[in-house]
């Protein structure tokens, strides 16, 4: 479940491994009493202790408060109860304690192994594809025509360099051409909606809970009235990530 877990976060927050090694609790108890769901992030690669907000759908929200109250608990209650807890998400399922973060590493490279995946393979294309995303959404948003049209806005608008800056971690041209590239080959059609960008994060998030609950039914893990609970939950969160997709004219 603790590699289940590492994985989503990997996916839906572009963090780096030390970033989401260093995710906390905390940060998702937050994140669940606000109006808008936003994880507390560490940057790294900076002289300054920093944090970010980087957005989370509720239906991933919900995905790791269930792996806090119930795989989480679990094994902090076998490895001693509160006094061995040091508050951090990803735990040593043996220790109880925070993950190492080569163990992120090794992770992935055991599960491409096993996937019989060639090619490069880490932690660290999550990022690439997180942020590719992030400006394949802002091209639309915007309406930009071209790429040297998007990296003057870069430079020119407050508002990419606030999103950019607080979503990815950094902001330089060097750091984000590459994106830019890949970001206006996948957009093509600059006449598809943003609200459909933001509806489609949300279904994909529902899709991979509803697939690791169908896992666990049928493995046994849960009941079958638990799996029908647990999906009016999740219906019920990609119903207001759905709500929040839509725009107002």
């Amino acid at each position: 479940m603790t590699l289940t877990v590492m994985l989503r976060l990997f996916e839906i927050t572009g963090a780096r491994r030390l970033e989401i090694r260093e995710l906390t609790v905390q940060s998702v108890i937050d994140a669940s009493q606000m109006e808008v769901p936003a994880l507390k992030l560490l940057t790294v690669k900076r002289s300054d202790e920093h944090y970010r907000m980087v957005p989370i759908s509720r239906t991933d929200l919900d995905f790791l408060l269930e792996f806090i109250k119930i795989n989480r608990a679990r094994i902090i209650r076998k490895k001693g109860g509160n006094a061995v807890d040091d508050g951090f998400l990803l735990i040593n399922e043996k220790t109880g304690k925070q993950i190492r973060s080569n163990t992120l590493t090794q992770e992935i490279s055991l599960l491409a192994k096993t996937a019989k995946l060639t090619g490069q393979t880490c932690g660290h294309m999550f990022r690439h594809r997180f942020i590719t995303k992030l400006f394949v959404t802002l091209i639309e948003r915007h309406k930009l025509n071209n790429k040297d049209e998007f990296r003057q806005a870069l430079l020119d608008e407050s508002t990419f360099k606030r999103v950019v800056q607080e979503f990815t971690g950094h902001l330089s041209k060097e750091s984000v051409d590459r994106y830019i590239e890949l970001a206006f080959m996948e957009v093509g059609d600059f006449g598809k909606a943003y609200d459909a960008v933001k509806t489609k994060s949300a279904v994909d998030a529902a899709q991979s809970n509803i697939d690791r609950l169908d896992e666990e039914l049928a493995s046994g893990t849960i009941s079958q009235s638990e799996h029908i609970e647990k999906m009016k939950f999740l219906v019920l969160a990609l119903q207001k990530d759905l709500s929040g997709a839509v725009s107002t004219p």
